[in-house]
């Protein structure tokens, strides 16, 4: 193994278990077990209980310096119920049309202000660095698996310049409320298992991982992706050759990952024009 080489040397996930994953059945869990203050829960929505659940699994028991180390997370499609859209809707009208004014004066004054706090994309990284301590460079992308690429890109350039030490790298999605199943089935394929799901992966250089004898799950074989301006890409995604009926947008590499495989191609395209692929190796034989 080559001491540039990119390893995985932890990883950690949350959702409910679903039948062609069998193996990975630890759950939801429960957040408050990685909160370092409680009270910050009422700040939190669903795809932020996901993410710092995921992120404590992963670095339960994993030496890691927060100064050194870099969060790159990929954030799914913005989740919004179906009764508060439209009354938000219905308020923002004045006779036939939308009127702004209606919206700034009236709608939006019957929000709960702490609605935006649950909704943006960049708030699960907000609550991962504050409750992990980390304190090195964040980046967030949105929507989907291919912008998931752009944050592991991200990530293995931080680590090749000597920039951090570790990097988390991860995905979530909370998929199961109207506005997320609206895009989703709209974008994509109205007939997948849509799963709420968050996942991590821990990337550490060869060396680094070597010299703090951190165990080596995976290590990076070879990926690329691209964008293209093909209005006609459509999503598809495959792990070593099979399709699965689900849909774990940018959680979904991260999540697959948290199995032991000796290997693990992954590829495919997205519906927002990224081609993207990459071939990991498998080290569970190594501890036999």
């Amino acid at each position: 193994m080559k001491e540039n080489s990119i390893c995985i040397t932890a990883r950690g996930y949350a959702m409910k278990p679903i039948p062609m994953f069998n193996d990975l059945n630890a759950g939801v869990g429960n957040v408050n077990d990685y909160l370092a203050s409680p009270k910050s829960r009422k700040f939190m929505g669903k795809q932020d209980f996901l993410t710092v659940t995921a992120l404590g699994r992963a670095l339960e028991g994993f030496d890691y310096d927060g100064e050194k180390t870099g969060i790159y997370m990929s954030v799914g499609q913005i989740p919004f119920e179906k009764d508060i859209l439209i009354d938000i809707a219905r308020l923002s009208y004045y006779g036939n049309k939308f009127s702004m004014k209606q919206f700034v004066n009236n709608a939006v004054s019957t929000l709960n202000p702490l609605l935006t706090f649950r909704c943006l994309p960049n708030m699960p990284v907000y609550h991962a660095s504050v409750n992990f301590g980390i304190k090195g460079p964040s980046y967030v992308t949105h929507p989907d698996i291919g912008e998931f690429y752009q944050c592991l890109e991200r990530a293995i350039n931080d680590l090749e310049k000597g920039k951090i030490l570790t990097a988390l790298v991860g995905g979530c999605v909370d998929v199961n409320n109207f506005l997320a199943k609206r895009r989703i089935t709209e974008n994509i394929n109205i007939d997948l298992l849509l799963t709420d799901v968050a996942a991590f992966i821990v990337l550490e250089l060869a060396e680094s991982a070597i010299k703090n004898t951190h165990k080596i799950y995976y290590t990076l074989e070879e990926t690329d992706f691209s964008y293209t301006s093909d209005c006609e890409t459509t999503y598809s995604e495959s792990f070593n050759d099979i399709t699965y009926n689900v849909y774990m947008g940018p959680a979904s590499l991260a999540l697959f990952l948290n199995h032991n495989l000796p290997v693990v191609n992954h590829y495919g395209t997205s519906k927002f024009g990224y081609v993207f692929q990459s071939r990991w190796k498998g080290h569970i034989e190594d501890d036999k």
